[in-house]
């Protein structure tokens, strides 16, 4: 046998095409002739119906065809001793079934049988010839497999009706890497690394980054389709499936992280501007409180009168008041107890209820009474104006 090209091999499939040579020897008695002392060495025929041949076939052929151009590429030669020889070039598809767990790291086995399809072993049997039975042409080639090696072997098979005789080949192929390094690894690296690019886009560029983003990872998604596309849907899990799997995991990752700082970002700004605003109302609201009387508290008052309309918005804004539960200020409560027993003090219907640094009171801004539920009442001394300090000398009631 003469194998003279291995055109394609399919791994969507599983099949593969060859051509070759294929010839095969018996003896055969009835066919002795006299070769007039050696003057005749064999004869040739190119009828193969005329004389006997083995019902050969190929069990794991899909298409076969022979050639007719010119000529039919076939002939058959009789030894004055008996022995036929029969040759014929051929044309095969044969399945080859391929276990892709490691592709495109993998190598491939595909075997040519040949079985005698009605006599048993009794009547006939297929031997390989002594020697070297099987060759391959030197420039033999193949776009994305390389032929490393051939194995000759006997495949006899059993059924109800006997024992056939059976030949094998076994062709070891391995799959080229470099291809699919160019083609998948390489632009698969490269679509992560674009991916991480937008770890050094500024956080505020949203646009820019969701884009980028969103794009890598769509085209991460058409990469793995076409690289399924062109292989057969199988219920186990391929190296190039955990490649693309984490590539693409890698992608979406950098998505994800751009919307969870994105949204942190956002909630931490948001939390010091709330913590800003609310701030202000407080300080505005001590001012208020704390002021004194004297010929200078209603200019006082009245420069203070932007403070408070700007301090009324925000509140409105900001903090819910609650006239049963007091003040709500971010995630805590101020509850505001009923009014105080003024204790003997005549303060009639002129005092109001603050807070100051997250505690609620009481407070008569005219004689600066204030009354807190863990102190009860307490005086306040009047505050310098020029130096806005507090002396320290406080009296408890």
């Amino acid at each position: 046998m003469l194998v003279r090209s291995i055109s394609r091999i399919d791994d969507y499939k599983m099949e593969y095409s060859v051509q070759l040579t294929f010839r095969e020897q018996w003896m055969d008695e009835r066919l002795k002739f006299n070769d007039y002392n050696g003057k005749m060495k064999y004869l040739t025929l190119t009828e193969a119906n005329r004389v006997w041949m083995p019902d050969l076939f190929f069990s794991n052929e899909k298409e076969g065809h022979f050639h007719n151009i010119i000529m039919p590429n076939v002939y058959i030669r009789i030894f004055p001793n008996g022995l036929v020889l029969y040759s014929i070039r051929i044309s095969l598809t044969l399945s080859c079934p391929m276990n892709l767990k490691l592709y495109p790291l993998d190598r491939q086995t595909c075997s040519l049988r040949m079985v005698s399809y009605g006599w048993t072993t009794d009547d006939l049997v297929f031997l390989w010839k002594e020697g070297d039975p099987v060759q391959v042409v030197k420039n033999l080639h193949l776009p994305r497999f390389t032929l490393e090696k051939f194995l000759t072997d006997y495949c006899n098979s059993k059924t109800n009706t006997g024992e056939y005789s059976c030949l094998k080949v076994d062709l070891l192929f391995k799959r080229e890497f470099s291809y699919y390094l160019i083609q998948i690894y390489i632009p698969c690296c490269m679509l992560v690394i674009v991916s991480w690019v937008s770890f050094w886009l500024d956080q505020s560029a949203v646009p820019a980054r969701v884009s980028l983003g969103v794009t890598t990872l769509l085209t991460m998604a058409t990469q793995t389709s076409g690289i399924n596309a062109s292989l057969p849907p199988v219920s186990y899990t391929k190296a190039i499936d955990v490649w693309t799997g984490v590539c693409l995991t890698f992608v979406f990752g950098a998505l994800l992280e751009f919307a969870l700082v994105n949204y942190a970002s956002r909630s931490d700004t948001h939390r010091d501007d709330m913590s800003k605003k609310c701030d202000l109302e407080r300080t505005v609201s001590m001012d208020v409180g704390d002021y004194e009387d004297g010929p200078n508290s209603f200019n006082m008052v009245r420069s203070n009168s932007t403070i408070i309309v700007v301090l009324l918005v925000l509140h409105q804004v900001s903090c819910t008041r609650d006239d049963k539960q007091g003040y709500r200020y971010g995630y805590q409560s101020y509850p505001r107890p009923s009014r105080p027993s003024p204790g003997g003090r005549q303060f009639g219907e002129n005092y109001g209820w603050a807070y100051h640094r997250g505690e609620g009171y009481w407070y008569h801004p005219e004689s600066m009474w204030r009354w807190r539920p863990n102190n009860g009442w307490r005086q306040y001394p009047r505050r310098n104006n020029n130096n806005h300090n507090y002396n320290n000398n406080y009296n408890y009631h």
